[in-house]
């Protein structure tokens, strides 16, 4: 997950690995829960760093001519096994009054 990171506003945020679980949380760790959001998904296929590809698309194609404003919630990178050759890139957002 990218977070913390007010999309680009600040100089840094955190990248945060995890997983969905609906068990206890360890000593040591964190839960994060996210609310219920709508979420625009890009496909990305081939190695995890083609995601860089879909970060682009999301800021130069998709955002411009959506219909949709980014929301203030983390984004999530989901990295599949490699035999099933994709990856996503989750990004939650908010219908605009364009």
């Amino acid at each position: 997950m990218c977070a913390s990171g007010q999309w680009g506003g600040n100089e840094g945020f955190d990248y945060i690995m995890g997983i969905a679980s609906d068990q206890e949380v360890p000593e040591g760790l964190v839960k994060i829960d996210i609310p219920a959001a709508t979420w625009a998904v890009f496909e990305s296929t081939g190695v995890p760093q083609n995601i860089q590809e879909s970060w682009k698309r999301l800021y130069t194609d998709w955002l411009p001519v959506s219909s949709y404003d980014l929301a203030d919630l983390p984004a999530i990178e989901s990295y599949f096994p490699p035999e099933e050759n994709k990856n996503e890139l989750w990004i939650p957002v908010v219908k605009n009054d364009k």
